[in-house]
């Protein structure tokens, strides 16, 4: 999978410009790493219980280098693997 469409944007997961995050059920491009990593800091601080550890989980994984990250949280079997296909 090298593409996908969200609600607004196209997904190109190939593409070397920006960052994108699967959490909450749906694909989000940032077009900076600092920009997400600036939202989902900023998240950590301000959240508590489940929500923190999804917050906490995207920001590591951007910390660690990653260019598609998840929050590890899914709907369906099927959208787990749709995603884990993406991750590698």
């Amino acid at each position: 999978m090298s593409k996908t469409t969200t609600k607004t944007t196209t997904i190109d997961f190939n593409s070397t410009k920006g960052v994108n995050v699967f959490c909450y059920g749906q694909w989000q491009h940032y077009p900076s790493k600092k920009k997400a990593m600036d939202f989902f800091l900023d998240g950590m601080r301000n959240s508590e219980g489940s929500e923190n550890e999804r917050y906490t989980t995207i920001y590591c994984a951007l910390a660690d280098g990653n260019r598609n990250v998840s929050d590890g949280v899914y709907r369906t079997p099927q959208q787990q693997a749709e995603v884990e296909a993406v991750l590698g």
